[in-house]
């Protein structure tokens, strides 16, 4: 199979990934069932400055030439946010640091940031004064005097994050549904369903993968190779829903006459999320139409 381009309704690419949906800035994101009364929620107000809430995530999205992997692990939670200091002398990126849980934290270094997809742009340098800033926290931990400090300044997240940071991510549930045989030279449908099972607010990240025959010919899962197909990063309110339609670039898949219509997957989708036994596995077979 020739290796094709990526979801087009996401705008991905291996070089910087727009991911699919996700506004920027969690803390405007609204649900997307029923309208229900608004609720004013009294917070700490941010302090005014140059920085912007993106995103806090449990896992953070890499890719490599085979696949879209989530990072391993349960003992961590990643802060993005964006910084704007074209009004007055941009910082050093080592002049930043979180204080969350009595630790002091720097970002992520840059070597480090090579492979992880987001939609957030470039990341903040001196030289360029914007950009996003990565940082790795504790999972849980006490945030009633988180901030971010630079220089002779600091920001201060809002009450509604603060909780989020001290509390664990939430546990959401996940299914993928599409069709399961396709006619020669068409993509199937899919549909991606997230709950948030938690009684805060978060963030689910997943990632759909494909595997189908290699180029030159080899046949069946012996010979099959993966690439990643899109990450899914959607902010959901507690006890919400979100469905979402994804449909891939309109490109016939590569599987030979002689093996399509025989009742065996010619293709498989691998979809995954954080949590135990949070992978689905859908097998597609191409029908027989000559």
């Amino acid at each position: 199979m020739r290796r094709r381009t990526l979801l087009s309704a996401c705008g991905l690419a291996l070089s910087g990934l727009a991911g699919c949906s996700s506004n920027t800035g969690e803390e405007e994101t609204t649900p997307t069932e029923t309208p229900e009364p608004t609720v004013v929620v009294n917070e700490t107000p941010s302090r005014p400055g140059p920085v912007t809430f993106l995103s806090l995530q449990p896992k953070l999205v890499r890719v490599n030439r085979y696949a879209a992997e989530l990072t391993r692990g349960e003992k961590s939670q990643y802060l993005y946010l964006d910084l704007d200091f074209t009004d007055e002398k941009p910082p050093a990126r080592e002049d930043f640091t979180v204080e969350f849980s009595g630790r002091t934290i720097y970002p992520m270094a840059r070597v480090n940031t090579m492979s992880i997809l987001n939609n957030y742009g470039p990341e903040y340098t001196r030289h360029r004064g914007t950009g996003w800033l990565l940082f790795e926290l504790p999972a849980t931990g006490d945030a009633t005097d988180a901030r971010l400090r630079w220089s002779d300044d600091e920001w201060i997240p809002t009450e509604r994050i603060r909780t989020r940071l001290a509390e664990q991510h939430p546990r959401f549930s996940a299914n993928i549904s599409m069709e399961t045989k396709i006619s020669p030279g068409s993509v199937p449908s899919i549909t991606v369903e997230m709950t948030n099972e938690g009684s805060i607010a978060g963030r689910f990240l997943g990632t759909l993968n494909r595997g189908g025959p290699k180029q030159g010919g080899a046949t069946r899962l012996r010979g099959f190779s993966e690439f990643p197909v899109a990450k899914i990063s959607e902010f959901i309110p507690a006890g919400k829903t979100k469905r979402i339609n994804l449909t891939e670039s309109d490109e016939s898949f590569d599987v030979p006459p002689e093996q399509r219509g025989d009742d065996e997957e010619d293709l498989y989708y691998s979809f995954d999320w954080p949590g135990s036994r949070s992978r689905k596995i859908v097998r597609v077979e191409i029908k027989n139409e000559q």
